[in-house]
């Protein structure tokens, strides 16, 4: 087989790098190893941080280039790469003026739901700088729409995907009767798709970014080879010529003219690789990863074998979650992300010892990496603790708020209840006195609003994930009201960040720092930009786009060149 550009992978990158090819008339195959397309980004938020994109310069938000490219800078600290930085400040608002103009189906939509993580950080911003793609109606993608990866159980409602920007309706749905109505609306559209078509079809958050994505390929008569891992590449005179592939038990060899582009989605499963990278090895050994199943290194073992050098120099390798278990009958237990509650009044985060470790509300990374550092000795866990008001108001982990039962998820051992805080503690073998110590202190300044030892709340980002009708602090209140709850939470992660080494056009570089020729990264293959930080909403897919975007552009002889001396100006 022959064609312009392989692309193997059809997540977020790899789709954005066909779509991109096929701008510039490049003919393109997509070849995945699943039988699914959409990859990790069907799950997540659905967020790309794209600083000075059009729409928020509409709106007379203050950002700039510089501006951001200080943020970045700050973030990644000694492994900032300014080429890297650069081509993304530059390309990212350019790729959605792209994408908008050519795809019918990508109208990008500001989204404050995202924000810079780290705002005391010279350049942050707290808004402006994310944007998403609306809910999209799976009919919309015909035959398609089954070949779409699942979401992640324990993030649906009833297996409904809720729009983030619906989540606080169901919180408000007994108090607000537009709420109330939002959510009914919801829930009825939700059930008429089961009803007449057998499966979910309105798609939010990522299913919506790489449901929109993957029309836009399949509208160009691009086509995805499923089940079709790739094995190695091919190499001829020097170059990257194309990939052997496995296409229903046979291997074929796919000739790529210009060039191949690696967008395997990283290696969230390669445990050798995970422990190899571990920053600190007390974490090598978690694996309760919310990635797609099947993200084993592909990508990254086949580029070294011409060559090519992963990023081992990172202050962080997995983007870190905190998560808890959550038992079925007969079967390996669910991941749940802990993205809402632990934000909310009424509840608290501590260690064996019943101390607070971290902000509850902190970006995933700092929660995980604090509470390694916390413990000493022992399993690397936490435990999420509420009040009774709390907990029937925001629900706890994957138990849901009133009116829905907490009792099977305490039957099952989910979660732990405990008529006081000493029970409690007991219970889940937590310090008695460190924890009513901690409570107490914790109380007397909630009360006030105040966080003096992790600042809670002080974020314009973190006061939109609390909640409004708390005063002063939407993120604090004293935790008071028995029985108590509480769930334990573990490191978990949505995704890695160490990949192949790139320039400002995603080539993939060789352990002398010089392009392989006609090799290309995107996504998770492609190292992160952040120095394994995780400077804000949106930095994983935002690259992951822009970059397929960028090596799409480059195969096809169209990007635009960035000068890293004159972006600037």
């Amino acid at each position: 087989m022959q064609t312009d550009v392989l692309v193997i992978g059809a997540g977020a990158g790899g789709l954005s790098a066909a779509m991109s090819a096929s701008l510039g008339g490049l003919d393109v195959i997509i070849v995945e190893k699943t039988s699914h397309f959409g990859g990790t980004a069907a799950r997540a938020g659905g967020l790309l941080w794209v600083p000075t994109n059009h729409m928020a310069m509409r709106d007379g938000v203050q950002d700039s280039l510089e501006e951001a490219r200080m943020y970045v800078a700050a973030e990644a600290d000694e492994s900032f790469k300014p080429q890297v930085v650069d081509s993304y400040l530059v390309n990212a608002p350019r790729m959605l003026v792209e994408y908008e103009k050519a795809f019918p189906a990508m109208k990008f939509v500001r989204n404050d739901v995202g924000a810079d993580n780290h705002p005391s950080q010279p350049g942050a911003k707290s808004a402006g700088r994310c944007v998403s793609l609306p809910p999209l109606d799976g009919r919309e993608l015909g035959t398609h729409r089954k070949r779409l990866a699942p979401p992640l159980k324990t993030m649906t409602f009833l297996g409904m995907m809720v729009p983030v920007r619906d989540v606080l309706h169901f919180f408000n749905m007994w108090k607000s009767k537009a709420s109330l109505k939002i959510v009914m609306k919801l829930v009825r559209t939700h059930l008429y798709d089961l009803l007449t078509c057998g499966q979910p079809m309105q798609l939010s958050n990522g299913a919506a970014l790489v449901g929109r994505m993957a029309k836009s390929v399949f509208d160009r008569g691009i086509p995805i080879w499923y089940d079709c891992p790739a094995h190695e590449l091919i190499v001829r005179d020097g170059r990257i010529a194309g990939a052997v592939v496995l296409r229903e038990g046979k291997p074929v060899a796919v000739l790529a003219r210009r060039g191949v582009v690696l967008a395997t989605g990283g290696y969230a499963f390669d445990k050798a690789r995970r422990k190899a990278l571990a920053p600190i090895p007390k974490l090598a050994e978690y694996v309760y990863t919310a990635a797609r199943p099947g993200i084993d290194g592909d990508g990254l073992r086949m580029a070294e074998a011409v060559g090519a050098k992963v990023e081992d120099r990172l202050f962080n390798t997995i983007s870190w979650w905190p998560i808890s278990l959550v038992p079925q009958r007969h079967r390996d237990p669910l991941v749940f992300p802990h993205f809402v509650d632990r934000a909310k009044p009424g509840f608290v985060m501590v260690n064996a010892a019943g101390r607070r470790f971290a902000r509850e509300s902190a970006i995933g990374n700092d929660l995980i990496r604090a509470l390694a550092l916390s413990v000493d000795t022992g399993p690397v866990h936490a435990w999420l603790i509420g009040d009774h008001a709390a907990v029937r108001k925001f629900g706890i982990g994957m138990a849901r708020p009133a009116p829905l039962p907490i009792w099977p998820h305490l039957r099952s051992g989910y979660v732990t209840r405990g008529r006081s805080l000493a029970e409690l503690a007991k219970k889940i073998g937590v310090d008695p006195d460190g924890l009513q110590d901690q409570i107490t202190r914790f109380n007397a300044s909630a009360a006030k609003g105040e966080d003096p030892e992790y600042q809670r709340g002080a974020s314009a980002l973190e006061k939109r994930g609390g909640d409004p009708d708390c005063k002063p602090n939407p993120c604090l209140r004293p935790i008071e009201t028995g029985p108590f709850y509480a769930v334990r939470i573990l490191p978990g992660d949505f995704s890695t960040l160490a990949g192949l080494r790139t320039d400002g056009c995603a080539r993939v570089l060789n352990a002398e720092g010089q392009p392989i020729p006609g090799l290309y990264a995107a996504g998770n293959d492609l190292s992160t930009m952040g120095g394994g930080h995780s400077p804000a909403g949106g930095f994983t897919l935002g690259p992951a786009v822009t970059f397929g975007f960028v090596a799409g552009q480059h195969l096809a002889g169209t990007l635009e060149s960035v000068d890293t001396e004159q972006t600037l100006a």
